[in-house]
């Protein structure tokens, strides 16, 4: 089973099979943000037409959904699930200061992923 931390006190529990096609493979999203207020700030007032265009259609804000859809569908799947390519999201996620990092895990290892605040 493998524990994500989305936000402060929600938690996801999941099965390492159901996270990818491949079950040794996961790929986490860590956010990186030193300053949250002054971070959204900057970030509100310097997102691009096709960003807002994204966040109006799924109502939600990027730097909410990226972490979790790119764990759960990796980098190819969350592109083509919003729309756009592969470069655009990684893009964003610099943008966002969101880090993905691959893990491998053998049969039985498991991982929790923690947000640091």
């Amino acid at each position: 089973l493998i524990t994500i931390g989305y936000g402060i006190d929600f938690e996801k529990t999941r099965n390492v099979s159901e996270m990818s096609e491949n079950p040794l493979t996961l790929h986490c999203c860590i956010i990186n943000i030193y300053s949250h207020e002054e971070s959204m700030e900057y970030m509100m007032a310097r997102k691009t037409k096709k960003m807002l265009a994204v966040e109006e259609r799924f109502r939600q804000p990027l730097e909410d959904m990226l972490p979790e859809m790119v764990t759960e569908q990796g980098l190819t799947g969350t592109a083509n699930y919003l729309g756009v390519s592969k470069a655009t999201l990684g893009y964003w996620l610099l943008k966002f200061r969101i880090d993905v990092r691959r893990v491998a895990l053998a049969p039985g290892d498991t991982i929790q992923v923690n947000r640091i605040k």
